[in-house]
């Protein structure tokens, strides 16, 4: 009578146990159902082996803040497609900008440089053409034009003459380069432009102008400044530089 009580309290515990899954172990086929590591319907066990050698569900102990890894370092673990961490990316990004801006000042001083190697072409093809020019104007009785400015003269001072006075104002005078024209024949000739200071009154103590000269020992004409003598010799050249 006794044996039988305690049989069928063994059976209703195995029942009751095999309902929950809790501390039953002894049956081979449920352990086998299960391993280390399986996680309970309910979210919170865990099948674990216990170190008597035999297995139950254990409640999942919370990790603690410092082994649960941070979002930040999460993102920067976080591979991307190309194999890449974000910051990876990032900093390849920011390369790759770098890169197209300086190809774009690459490609402005190559501009840069075709402009001025292009100017400096026409400016040694107009060297090259010039003395052909030069020549045709020749044949056609014509000289270049010149363009003298009063840096082209030479400045000297004038010699004191007899009957000047001793406090006179000293005078100067301009020389020019050589220059060609045509004389009243049409012959081609070389002569020096000159412009010489004279003073304005007897007392000779103050300047009155600018004469020029050319060929002539005549003065061709007086001008009150010196680059209106400048000037108005340019003008009368030119016109001996065309043959008549």
């Amino acid at each position: 009578m006794f044996e039988d009580i305690q049989k069928h309290r063994q059976a209703v515990r195995e029942n009751i146990e095999k309902s929950f899954q809790i501390g039953y172990t002894e049956n081979e086929d449920f352990e086998k159902a299960h391993k280390v590591g399986d996680i309970h319907p309910n979210g919170k066990w865990v099948w674990t082996q216990l170190p008597s050698g035999k297995f139950d569900w254990r409640v999942i102990k919370k990790q603690s803040q410092s082994t649960v890894p941070s979002q930040q370092n999460v993102n920067k673990q976080q591979k991307t497609e190309d194999g890449l961490t974000k910051e990876e990316l990032e900093e390849l990004r920011t390369l790759e900008s770098a890169a197209r801006k300086g190809y774009k000042l690459l490609q402005r001083d190559a501009n840069r440089l075709r402009r001025l190697q292009a100017k400096e072409r026409e400016l040694k093809q107009e060297k090259l053409m010039a003395p052909q020019s030069q020549k045709t104007e020749e044949k056609k009785g014509k000289l270049p034009e010149v363009k003298f400015t009063s840096s082209d003269f030479k400045k000297e001072k004038m010699e004191r003459e007899e009957g000047d006075r001793k406090d006179a104002l000293q005078l100067y005078w301009y020389v020019g380069p050589k220059t060609e024209y045509y004389d009243d024949d049409g012959k081609k000739k070389t002569a020096t432009p000159e412009i010489n200071e004279f003073y304005s009154d007897n007392r000779q103590k103050h300047l009155g102008g600018y004469e020029i000269r050319f060929d002539y020992a005549a003065p061709i004409g007086s001008f009150r400044t010196l680059n209106e003598a400048v000037s108005a010799l340019n003008d009368w050249v030119n016109k001996k530089r065309v043959k008549n």
